[in-house]
């Protein structure tokens, strides 16, 4: 009897095993299953998610174009503005340059007039004294 026991017992762990084996690859292939289905899903998710953030980056990218773009058209308005009041000034200084060195020409030329006319003055009486003296060492 002891042999039938043996044979059941070795029967029954042979079906147990079986059993045990059969459940396993069922619980992995269950596992494999869900493992294949987040994997999908996070692909899924993370393809939604470049596919938004492209989006977002040809929004950004288009915003940002627009604001330079602005202020460039900003900038050469501005530039055109100074560069308009720098041309008026230097025609201004250039103005008041000639007006001042015209009033220095007159200026110099009244100067250099009145001291030839003071030099004229002053040889006139240097020569009518001369000619004042001489009368004296002629007649005398």
């Amino acid at each position: 009897m002891a042999d039938i026991s043996t044979i059941k017992r070795a029967r029954f762990k042979e079906a147990e095993t079986a059993r045990h084996r059969f459940e396993m690859k069922k619980i992995r292939e269950e596992n494999q299953k869900q493992r294949q289905e987040i994997v999908e899903n996070h692909d899924v998710s993370i393809e939604k998610l470049e596919k938004t953030f492209k989006t977002e980056e040809s929004k950004e990218k288009i915003q940002l174009e627009r604001e330079l773009n602005f202020i460039r058209a900003k900038y050469a308005e501005m530039k055109r503005k100074e560069n308009s009041r720098f041309e008026a000034e230097i025609r201004d200084l250039r103005k008041a340059h000639d007006e001042q060195r015209g009033e220095v020409t007159n200026s110099h030329a009244a100067e250099a007039e009145t001291v030839e006319k003071s030099h004229r003055n002053f040889m006139e009486n240097a020569r009518k004294k001369f000619l004042e003296e001489k009368a004296k060492y002629e007649t005398s």
